[in-house]
């Protein structure tokens, strides 16, 4: 009995252990990806940014330029989160779908 639990404890460890490497990995990699999309957005200025938002059409990209033009302005993504009433990781994924409807 003592064994069967003993066996089960290390699986359970080197389970707990893949999950926690995946987990590093995941953290990683999501923190590389943001560090690139905000120093994109450091070469952008609120001025590029109000003249993309002058010739844009559509509700989201509207949205996601205003938005940016916030968060430019020193608004945090869980501020922005709160006014648009959405998760913080939409706030998110508009600064990043912006990257590529910037110059």
């Amino acid at each position: 009995e003592r064994g069967d639990r003993d066996g089960l404890c290390r699986k359970f460890l080197a389970f707990t252990s893949k999950i926690v490497q995946l987990a590093i990995v995941t953290v990683k990699i999501f923190c590389s990806e943001t560090v690139a999309i905000m120093n994109h957005l450091d070469e952008i200025s609120v001025e590029e940014l109000q003249d993309t938002l002058d010739n844009v059409d559509g509700n989201k990209p509207t949205q996601r330029l205003l938005v940016a033009i916030a968060y430019k302005n020193g608004v945090t993504q869980t501020e922005l989160a709160e006014w648009y009433d959405v998760q913080r990781r939409t706030i998110y994924s508009w600064l990043k779908r912006l990257v590529g409807m910037t110059p």
